[in-house]
């Protein structure tokens, strides 16, 4: 009996010692159980912003449209190569030449102030410390605008509508091939012979078929064309004052030219009946490749009748001025509505007293009407 307890004993020490030996390694830290480490946070270095892109004169388009142009849009549009090609009124007035902007100052008026008259004693005046010049192809005219803040301030557009202000639209599409319509800013003949005509476009190029059909560039040089063939030959044309005539220098060849291939380039006309007169007759403007003009009164019951003779300018392509000695300074009215790229309307009023000799004197009171092309 002792022997039994003593072994009973003895198997519940083992026991005893098999659960405490297990509980101690249950006290081990196992990999589940070791504390985790977090590394420290760090913020990301900040993606540098990209530098914004400079903005070029030559990028899109200068634009207005509003109430100075009877809301007709006008744009121009400044090339790389040292061009610009300038649209007005929806393409009533179209110029291209050469501009260059420089540092000056130039004073403009910021706001016509409180009666909204531009030219007044209340204009708010501001000055542009850059000045766009720009040099017109066809009449070798300059005009300086202000440029301020990105602007084109104090613009005169296409010779008429002054004080106009235009906005830079850089992100614009600009497409020559749509925006432009391709247009002659010279055009001569020889010999008044329509075949024999040198042609001059906007875009630099020309075509010659004055002696024989020759093609190339040309560039502006000290108010001079100076034309370069297809074939390298140089050649150079100098256009008078008045833009009625031209020289043209062909190496050896020497051609005199006219800006009308007839002896008369144009002509304007009403039906009137003058005081001293019984009947209504037809006073017409003729005027000529040399830049004068003379006045005609017919009539299917007498011979032709010169009543008036002078002269005549053209500027902008749309104005023309006439000086006569009886009826003295005219000056023609565009109408623009009538504008294509064929030619544009234009109405002369014609007042003269006029001395047909023997005491027989008629008052013209008309307005003439033709087409300036």
């Amino acid at each position: 009996m002792k022997k039994l307890i003593i072994k009973s004993l003895a198997i519940a020490l083992c026991m005893f010692l098999s659960v405490s030996m297990l509980g101690a390694c249950s006290n081990d830290p196992t990999e589940d159980d070791k504390p985790v480490t977090t590394p420290p946070a760090t913020t990301p270095a900040p993606t540098p912003e990209p530098e914004p892109e400079e903005i070029k004169i030559t990028d899109g388009y200068f634009f207005y449209q509003g109430p100075t142009t009877g809301d007709l849009p006008c744009f121009i549009r400044f090339n790389e190569d040292g061009t610009f090609y300038a649209l007005f009124f929806n393409g009533g007035v179209i110029e291209a030449g050469l501009w260059e902007l420089v540092d000056k100052n130039m004073e403009f008026i910021d706001d016509p102030g409180p009666d909204g008259a531009f030219g007044t004693a209340d204009d708010i005046m501001a000055t542009a410390n850059q000045v766009m010049i720009l040099t017109n192809f066809t009449t070798g005219a300059k005009q300086e605008i202000a440029f301020h803040e990105g602007r084109l301030r104090d613009f005169t557009f296409g010779g008429m509508s002054p004080h106009n202000s235009m906005d830079h639209i850089h992100d614009f599409d600009y497409d020559p091939a749509v925006m432009e319509m391709p247009f002659p800013i010279q055009v001569f003949y020889y010999q008044f012979d329509v075949g024999a005509s040198l042609t001059l476009y906007h875009n630099l190029s020309f075509n010659d078929f004055t002696t024989a059909g020759e093609f190339g560039t040309w560039v502006m040089e000290g108010g001079k064309y100076i034309l370069t063939t297809s074939d390298g030959l140089v050649y150079t044309l100098t256009v008078s004052e008045n833009g009625l005539t031209a020289t043209y220098e062909k190496g050896s060849e020497v051609l005199e030219l006219t800006s009308s291939p007839s002896a008369i380039m144009f002509s304007f006309t009403a039906e009137t009946q003058p005081e001293g007169l019984p009947m209504a007759v037809d006073v017409t403007i003729n005027c000529m490749p040399d830049g004068t003009a003379v006045v005609i009164m017919s009539s299917p019951f007498f011979d032709d009748i010169p009543i008036d003779s002078g002269t005549f300018v053209i500027e902008h392509m749309v104005f023309i001025t006439f000086e006569f000695v009886n009826a003295g300074t005219i000056v023609g009215e565009p109408d623009f509505d009538t504008a294509t790229e064929s030619g544009i309307t234009i109405y002369v009023p014609f007042v003269a007293e006029v001395d047909l000799g023997d005491g027989n004197m008629l008052l013209f009171d008309a307005e003439l009407e033709g087409i300036l092309s």
